[in-house]
């Protein structure tokens, strides 16, 4: 195969991460503000922070499923949300169909990477007969991090149309040579430290002295980061702006393939 012929895609997949307080969810706003339709998995039951940050009309592009365990039954959040991911977003509210017909007018997030494994943990120990926070057994981590690396193929991968941002709380993971930088936090430190192979995009969210929200795209000492496209160092935290850039990039790319 030509170079040429090989295949772009103007898909925005982007790990949006930072600490708690940051701004990670209240970011997802800026996307709803700015026309895209955004469906949000909640798996930390916080988006109310969202609604200040949502004009009327952003209010309206919004729709949310919700998926926590409870703490006295079996753990059964992660079963639905796979069901969601693979069947179909429909509640008692909304039908919206099967995730792979949702085009790039639509944004999916996942509200957060590092509760999603959470549930997960749970899953794993629920199908071990376990009660929700029982300690794992090397069989059950075994199987939460082949459950979660086999969802974070299948989110990113061509199958899908519609844009993808995922949030994570950032943790701190020393390497084999004693160097600490901070990774997005999903399931073990050692998965943490791949996350960012599943992402054309991993972007870190923080805050100025003035109390400004920033998201940062190149990498220092603390965090490696990456993004698919020519930005400044840091950007203001409107998420549609950063999705806009990584799109026209790729459509750029795409544009200059098939001239070669």
């Amino acid at each position: 195969m030509k170079f040429k012929d090989y295949p772009a895609t103007a898909r925005g997949q982007i790990m949006l991460c930072g600490d708690s307080g940051a701004g990670k969810t209240s970011a997802l706003a800026t996307l709803a503000n700015a026309g895209y339709q955004l469906r949000v998995l909640d798996l930390d039951n916080k988006l109310s922070v969202m609604r200040k940050h949502l004009t009327e009309e952003g209010a309206n592009n919004v729709s949310v499923m919700t998926f926590k365990d409870a703490l006295n039954k079996k753990a059964d959040a992660y079963k639905r949300l796979k069901t969601t991911i693979y069947n179909g977003w429909k509640d008692d509210d909304e039908d919206l169909g099967k995730l792979e017909t949702w085009g790039p007018d639509t944004v999916l997030a996942i509200d957060s990477a590092t509760f999603l494994g959470d549930i997960i943990k749970n899953e794993a120990r629920a199908m071990d007969g376990k009660a929700n926070f029982d300690k794992l057994s090397q069989a059950n981590w075994y199987d939460a991090i082949l459950q979660v690396e086999n969802l974070f193929n299948f989110l990113t991968s061509d199958f899908f149309k519609c844009h993808l941002v995922m949030t994570a709380l950032p943790l701190l993971v020393e390497d084999d040579a004693g160097v600490s930088k901070f990774y997005p936090n999903v399931v073990t430190k050692n998965f943490s430290a791949q996350v960012g192979k599943f992402f054309d995009n991993v972007v870190r969210i923080s805050s100025k002295r003035d109390g400004s929200r920033i998201i940062r795209t190149a990498g220092d000492n603390r965090m490696e980061l990456k993004v698919n496209g020519d930005f400044p160092l840091e950007i203001d935290a409107d998420l549609s702006v950063l999705i806009a850039g990584v799109t026209d990039q790729r459509n750029q790319q795409l544009g200059d393939s098939k001239n070669v």
